[in-house]
């Protein structure tokens, strides 16, 4: 069983913190750049394509078709 040292053991506490600090740091100039920026994260999702909802209804209809043939699952 290997020992851990004193020393390891401070390192790693050290490098926790250094990750937690980070962490909050990299939140808090998140924030500021939002409240700038006035925007808001994450941003809307954009309106579905016309031709993709077009396609997909597509697919649906010769999905059913299929199913109804007993092909398919």
């Amino acid at each position: 069983m290997k020992r851990i040292t004193k020393l390891q053991e401070i390192e790693r506490q050290v490098e926790e913190e250094g990750k937690q600090w980070k962490r909050k740091r990299t939140e808090e100039l998140i924030k500021q750049l939002a409240e700038d920026s006035g925007e808001f994260s994450p941003p809307a999702p954009a309106a579905p394509d016309e031709e993709a909802v077009h396609n997909s209804e597509d697919h649906d209809a010769q999905r059913g078709d299929r199913d109804r043939d007993g092909i398919g699952h």
